[in-house]
């Protein structure tokens, strides 16, 4: 360093710290504009370069430490994942799932992508006139959750602590079964049996035809995920902080998941990975087969789950934020401690750019509105509902709003996605057919009470719950 007279006023260029003469105008190492107001004495300069780069010291190093330690990370997690597939669990017993298919809805939003998405193709015609209830299922004590459909039979629990089976033709009861607790939870259908999530800490799987107990799961807390059948196995989170995967035919756990966080919404699956959101506010997504963590994203508060589509995954928070990340991301070791410094480094002027969570995509938002329930997608297309009453389809490549609908009611329940046309009830029992192509009002029904599920359609009918008074309705629509 130069040996400066100590009241030399010098000007030190604020981009790269060298020092300049005080008449200088532009930086003689980077040709930055220099200012008046950078005047310092030499000693001073001196003092501020030898901070600096002692601090840039510092960033190299931990730099090369970071890298050091993910490099070693990578090769231990390679070793323990081929030690995994070399003594990795057996295969379930068998391959049975709740995956819709034409005239069903075996489960919540549908299937196991929780895409809302109805492959039945015989949607209403747009108009009101020919529209009628077919039947409408009372209870005295409410409805829990929407029902589930498949092979002319239908599925719901009751708050009067019952599960029951009605003909979805006629609305006739072929079954009940008696629960010590009231379920939240939707119940899913698979191969011969149907599955419910109990409050009472219990998840039962049903002769779906008879209603004879098959075999029972307990634990010490709460359900009040729906549970979700994927490729022969049963994945369900709880209220004591896990999350289960057990052999769906059997009811024989596979493996847990320690969240730390109570999990209350379901989760979606597919051949690779599940995902959920649990009450920290956490986005979590782990190995399916073998409930090892993968990748995990913060959100807001949010009113639904998670939904899948193709290598994407789609979420909305209630201070009205919809993203969209990539679920084959994955977290490696320290890189969370790595994003951290690098935010620090932005915040002291060391990054150009702060650093973006692993996994994004996407985000729209729209502060003004609060978004509902579990995003609906469909052919390139994301559909989500506000608590002031509109329906957005976002683009789901890009996130960019493609229609708004206004629906002039509060709306609380997911959208269902049919052939040309979006469904979703409100709050003052109308049922609104919106077109997926114009965003424009195509087909409406009333009904009595506050509408309390997503509409789901299967068989050519409409079926949807509602609150009314206390008192429950179940109605058939076609």
């Amino acid at each position: 360093m130069p040996n400066h007279n100590v009241q030399e006023t010098v000007i030190l260029c604020s981009v790269c710290g060298v020092q300049n003469q005080r008449i200088a105008k532009f930086c003689v190492n980077c040709r930055s504009p220099l200012s008046l107001d950078q005047r310092m004495t030499a000693r001073e300069a001196e003092k501020i370069q030898s901070e600096l780069s002692r601090l840039r010291s510092r960033s190299r190093k931990f730099r090369r430490f970071l890298i050091t330690l993910s490099l070693t990370g990578l090769l231990l997690a390679f070793g323990f994942f081929i030690y995994r597939e070399n003594s990795g669990l057996e295969d379930p017993s068998s391959n049975i799932g709740a995956v819709s298919e034409q005239g069903s809805w075996p489960m919540y939003q549908g299937g196991p992508l929780l895409n809302g998405l109805s492959v039945d193709p015989q949607a209403p015609e747009p108009g009101t006139s020919d529209k009628k209830t077919l039947w409408v299922f009372n209870t005295k004590d409410g409805i829990s959750g929407a029902p589930s459909v498949a092979d002319g039979i239908l599925y719901f629990s009751t708050k009067g602590n019952q599960i029951l089976a009605l003909e979805t033709n006629s609305g006739e009861v072929i079954w009940e079964f008696p629960t010590e607790a009231a379920s939240d939870s939707v119940l899913a259908i698979a191969g011969e049996l149907v599955f419910s999530a109990l409050k009472e800490g219990r998840l039962v799987a049903l002769d779906r035809y008879d209603g004879s107990l098959v075999w029972d799961f307990k634990t010490s807390e709460p359900f009040f995920s729906s549970p979700n059948i994927f490729n022969g196995v049963l994945y369900v989170g709880s209220s004591d902080k896990n999350v289960y995967a057990l052999d769906a035919a059997n009811g024989e756990m596979r493996w847990r998941y320690k969240v730390g966080s109570r999990v209350t919404t379901t989760l979606a699956a597919n051949d690779e990975i599940v995902a959920f959101i649990a009450q920290d506010n956490m986005v979590r997504i782990i190995d399916s087969m073998t409930g090892d963590f993968r990748l995990d994203y913060p959100t807001d508060a949010s009113g639904g789950t998670v939904s899948l589509d193709g290598k994407r995954l789609f979420f909305g928070d209630l201070n009205g934020t919809l993203r969209a990340i990539d679920w084959t991301k994955v977290q490696l070791p320290l890189e969370k401690a790595a994003r951290r410094f690098r935010l620090q480094m932005f915040l002291w002027g060391f990054e150009k750019r702060p650093p973006v969570l692993k996994g994004t995509v996407w985000r729209f938002r729209n502060p003004q509105e609060s978004f509902q329930g579990t995003p609906s997608v469909g052919k390139g297309a994301v559909y989500i509902p506000t608590s002031a009453g509109n329906v957005y389809k976002v683009s789901a490549s890009n996130g960019k709003p493609v229609w708004k609908y206004e629906s002039g009611s509060r709306l609380t329940q997911p959208v269902t996605v049919t052939e040309g046309t979006a469904y979703v009830g409100d709050i003052s029992g109308k049922i609104h057919g919106i077109s997926t192509e114009t965003g424009e009002l195509v087909w409406e029904f009333f009904v009595e009470g506050e509408v309390t599920s997503p509409v789901v359609f299967a068989e050519g009918t409409l079926f949807v719950t509602t609150n009314n008074y206390g008192q429950g309705k179940l109605y058939a629509i076609r």
